[in-house]
């Protein structure tokens, strides 16, 4: 069984005493990729070095909405460049929108999160989106933006916004919230969500599934976010890991 992880910030400090660790004990797992997401320009640059050490490990870089106050023309620049330059940066983000926290001005988000977007499809490059309380304007800067790509990482939104990201051909990656026993809404979103555009994640060190609540989240863990989307969809276990894993081959252009 194949199983990608699809955003594991590795590049935290909660893992920097023991990575090589951390890596092996997913591949055991039969996590064959891991997707290291950059949100700012000092954790986008170490997701590139340990993108580069680990073969197994692909890096996004971009800028979180909480560090908007970041972005500038030259910072920009900067991202262009490293994005032009190594191939194992496979996605812009994450980026996006948070509502829920408002540490900076909307409308600096938006001029951010536009940039990002603006940004990826001149370079044929996905979005990975942070979406809190701002499903809706995420969703419409996209279209308006003719982005090709994109996932909403982490997805917790409402079902019909769900519906209408989905109908807008975008992806959804869901984490070990979907285990929580509160989380009949998202477990409905997971249900009803097209195969063909599930990937899982574990946002990890964040986000522990339930049976490991109050622990590090590890990218390990996607087994047991895979083993919840069993359960809510059905089927035969290795032909469902077979499609998600290749909806992420698919979406971020890996082998």
């Amino acid at each position: 069984m194949i199983l990608i992880d699809t955003h594991a910030h590795l590049n935290s400090a909660h893992f920097k005493e023991d990575l090589d660790e951390v890596i092996k004990a997913a591949n055991v797992k039969g996590v064959s990729k891991i997707i290291v997401p950059g949100f700012s320009i000092e954790t986008s640059k170490e997701a590139m070095r340990i993108a580069n050490k680990y073969d197994c490990c692909y890096a996004t870089i971009g800028i979180h909405p909480d560090d908007a106050i970041q972005w500038d023309d030259n910072l920009q620049k900067e991202y262009r460049a490293l994005l032009s330059a190594d191939s194992k940066i496979v996605a812009v983000g994450e980026t996006g929108l948070d509502y829920h926290w408002d540490k900076y001005p909307r409308a600096r988000q938006r001029e951010v999160f536009v940039d990002h977007v603006k940004m990826a499809t001149e370079l044929d490059l996905p979005v990975v989106v942070h979406s809190r309380e701002a499903e809706i304007e995420c969703l419409e800067i996209l279209s308006k933006e003719n982005c090709g790509r994109a996932v909403f990482h982490c997805y917790g939104g409402d079902i019909q916004t769900a519906r209408d990201i989905w109908l807008e051909g975008y992806y959804m990656s869901f984490t070990g919230n979907i285990t929580y026993p509160k989380a009949d809404d998202l477990r409905e979103i997971v249900f009803e969500c097209p195969i063909d555009k599930i990937m899982i994640e574990t946002d990890a060190p964040y986000l522990a599934p339930q049976s490991k609540r109050g622990q590090r989240c590890e990218p390990a863990d996607v087994a047991l976010v895979f083993e919840k989307i069993l359960e809510i969809k059905g089927g035969d276990s290795e032909e469902l890991a077979k499609k998600i894993a290749q909806n992420s081959f698919d979406f971020f252009g890996i082998k």
